[in-house]
């Protein structure tokens, strides 16, 4: 599982909130593969991810905007957001 983690980790740091999300990377790969669209993407990273490689090498500029798309609205929709702005305890 902690393999499953450091890839979800890894991932994530295409988005600018990488650091923000990084609490939730034990959701991302349950995330990912409940949906359609981003199954793939994660299908694909978890063939291709190597220690040296970049996660833009990986990925069209399509797939890269998809996932960052994914990653801001986890960032939005998450509990650690909504107390950054005072809506939840």
């Amino acid at each position: 599982m902690t393999d499953i983690i450091s890839l979800a980790r890894r991932l994530s740091q295409a988005s600018s909130y990488a650091l923000r999300i990084e609490p939730l990377a034990h959701r991302i790969p349950d995330l990912m593969e409940s949906n359609d669209q981003l199954r793939p993407l994660w299908d694909t990273w978890r063939q291709q991810a190597a220690p040296n490689v970049a996660v833009e090498k990986v990925f069209t500029k399509e797939q890269l905007r998809i996932l960052r798309s994914f990653f801001e609205h986890l960032y939005f929709a998450s509990d650690a957001f909504a107390r950054s702005v005072g809506k939840r305890p």
